[in-house]
């Protein structure tokens, strides 16, 4: 067993599966003592065999201050110390502008803005100089993605968070950074696909890594940012997304010279439209002309010429 993070105390919110459950177990195979929380008591204790000896699991909703309290109160009593915070406890659901209700608004900020914000505030009694930090965002929290806007802001807030908490507590050893993934093979995720709400073909087409993360690659960067080698990285957002964020604007190589690219047809018809939009050329970028041997001499001669005035 890999001893990195030996006699170090890990709290993972939302643990019980997907990208919290994978970075739980890559601590504790680290040497981590870690907490885990989860809203499902049976799912919590499933998670809890898997993870290993080292896990405790804690029943509660980060949307809840009650629960955040008795999350605390547990570790303080047991272990009187908190080395590494994931704030990782999140919702998201669809719904495009028009159809977004009170309930879809309260349900999302409640718990990935408010849980956040207070699960990492009720943390800072037990954590000292050398502790960290890691808030889960997301991709979407700088892209436009259709049906998505409310989880997509929430995101944004996580976003902020980082950089802002990283000045609050200057001078208190505790670092504050992000992770935001892209797409990852998540339960959730595969239950999209499943119900055709995202489009794996599609998806893998905008990611130049070539395939989707899984909850390991987050778990890797998570503990990354946790560790001594990350000592001098703060308030950052870090992107795990396998390129996907980029991919979408930025082109290739490029055309020989004279030659145009073109947008790539849809494969469905955006919201509101009955037919994909028709390929419309986008001119390639030429390159500035050559100076001429006259300009050159007169660019040499030019701090002589201002001197003279």
């Amino acid at each position: 067993m890999n001893s990195q993070f030996e006699g170090k105390v890990a709290l993972v919110t939302g643990g019980s599966s997907g990208i919290g459950l994978a970075t739980a177990k890559l601590f504790a195979q680290r040497g981590a003592t870690v907490y885990i929380t989860g809203r499902r008591q049976k799912e919590l204790d499933d998670a809890v065999r898997e993870i290993g000896p080292s896990a405790t699991g804690i029943q509660g909703d980060v949307s809840r201050f009650g629960d955040i309290d008795k999350i605390y109160q547990t570790i303080r009593a047991q272990k009187g110390k908190l080395d590494i915070l994931f704030a990782n406890a999140g919702t998201g659901e669809f719904a495009p502008l028009g159809q977004i209700n009170e309930e879809h608004f309260d349900k999302q900020f409640d718990v990935n803005v408010k849980g956040t914000l207070f699960t990492v505030q009720g943390a800072l009694p037990l954590m000292s100089a050398g502790s960290a930090i890691v808030l889960n965002a997301s991709l979407v929290s700088i892209k436009g993605s259709p049906a998505f806007s409310v989880y997509s802001a929430t995101k944004a807030a996580i976003r902020s968070f980082a950089r802002n908490w990283a000045v609050d507590l200057k001078g208190k050893g505790i670092r504050v950074n992000a992770v935001a993934p892209g797409h990852v093979k998540t339960e959730g995720v595969l239950e999209d696909f499943r119900a055709g709400r995202l489009d794996e073909a599609a998806m893998l087409a905008h990611i130049p890594d070539g395939r989707i993360a899984d909850g390991d690659d987050i778990a890797d960067a998570v503990l990354f940012l946790c560790s001594a080698r990350a000592r001098h990285i703060v308030g950052q957002v870090l992107t795990v997304d396998g390129g996907e964020g980029f991919s979408a604007v930025v082109r290739p190589s490029g055309p020989p010279d004279g030659e145009s690219c073109a947008r790539p047809r849809s494969a469905s018809a955006p919201p509101g439209r009955s037919k994909p939009r028709r390929n419309t050329p986008i001119p390639w970028p030429q390159p500035p002309p050559r100076r001429t041997r006259a300009a050159e001499t007169e660019l040499r001669q030019l701090p002589q010429i201002c001197k003279g005035r």
